[in-house]
């Protein structure tokens, strides 16, 4: 599973729900007669109060910096290549709804004297399909001291498809390689640019309209009117789809067959990255049979392509 940084991906299952439309009843025309309509003697009208409405400036809706503190640490010699991309879910920041995050700077520390050269990218999930997934090209920072900080300036166009209320979608620090072993990721400060909210007040205007006057009081017969009974209409109950279970325990990319590529795939959405696994894959890779895939299915799979297990022993927990 070397090399995964470069290639994590993430995907979403198909589901569709077939349901029924709406029944509509077609109305009968009723007939009603009108009672007869008489006018009154000549009134003056009340001052009639309008409203007209008035817009305030935009207020901000953020504060525009969130901040989490997470004391990450990380030893560089005891990672191994596919797990040197370090991740915090978007939704720790609580970045309030309408903004977007505009840079990411990553507090580090070391006990072990200098930081030194870093090499690296930085990561987030995001919605669009088929990857969900950007990553920078390759940088590399020289560190002075025992504590320093990495900053990405993050693309407009990439920070509007970030799903930043999610637990699933990270963001992430790549650490290729790093002159000190030992890191501390003390803090994480994300700045984001704030939207905007419109406050509308309404002043009263007070206007008169001059007294009307009327004829003397007549009697009218009004001719019968049609009138539509109301329109009724029924919805039958949606249909739903039945659980899925496992075609063939272990085949994940659903090649009829359990491989390596199985394992791998399994390994990336355990720590997750969200590939572009369906539905039908994910309840496969489920080889321990307690309904979430993790690290022990992951080295179940390994354990059975290597020779060790059957697959009777994937169907078995």
């Amino acid at each position: 599973a070397a090399g995964l940084y470069s290639l994590y991906k993430s995907g979403t299952p198909d589901t569709n729900v077939n349901g029924i439309g709406p029944v509509n009843v077609t109305p009968q025309p009723v007939e009603t007669a009108a009672p007869p309509v008489q006018t009154d003697a000549p009134q003056t009208q009340a001052p009639v109060v309008t409203q007209a409405p008035q817009t305030q400036a935009p207020t901000p809706s953020g504060d525009g910096s969130y901040k989490i503190s997470p004391a990450t640490k990380f030893v560089w010699s005891q990672t191994s290549e596919d797990e040197r991309m370090i991740a915090w879910p978007w939704s720790d920041f609580e970045i309030k709804s309408g903004e977007v995050a505009t840079k990411v700077v990553f507090n580090l520390s070391t006990t072990k004297g200098n930081l030194g050269t870093w090499k690296g990218a930085f990561g987030t999930g995001t919605s669009v399909s088929p990857d969900y997934w950007y990553m920078t090209k390759d940088a590399t920072e020289s560190l002075s001291g025992s504590s320093a900080t990495l900053t990405w300036e993050v693309p407009a166009d990439v920070a509007k498809t970030i799903n930043y209320n999610r637990d699933d979608c990270p963001l992430k620090l790549g650490i290729w390689w790093i002159d000190s072993d030992e890191v501390t990721v003390d803090s994480i400060q994300v700045y984001t640019s704030g939207g905007t909210t419109t406050v509308q007040t309404q002043p009263p205007v007070v206007t008169t309209t001059a007294p009307k006057q009327t004829q003397a009081p007549t009697q009218t017969t009004a001719a019968p009117k049609q009138t539509q009974a109301p329109v009724q209409t029924t919805a039958a109950p949606k249909q739903t789809q039945a659980p899925l279970t496992a075609t063939l325990w272990g085949d994940i990319d659903l090649s009829g067959d359990v491989d390596v590529s199985d394992a791998v795939l399994a390994a990336r959405y355990s720590v997750g990255d969200r590939v572009n696994v369906k539905e039908q894959g994910i309840v496969n890779a489920d080889v321990t049979h307690d309904g979430v895939v993790k690290n022990d299915d992951v080295l179940k799979l390994v354990r059975f392509c290597a020779g060790y297990l059957t697959r009777a022993d994937l169907a078995n927990k």
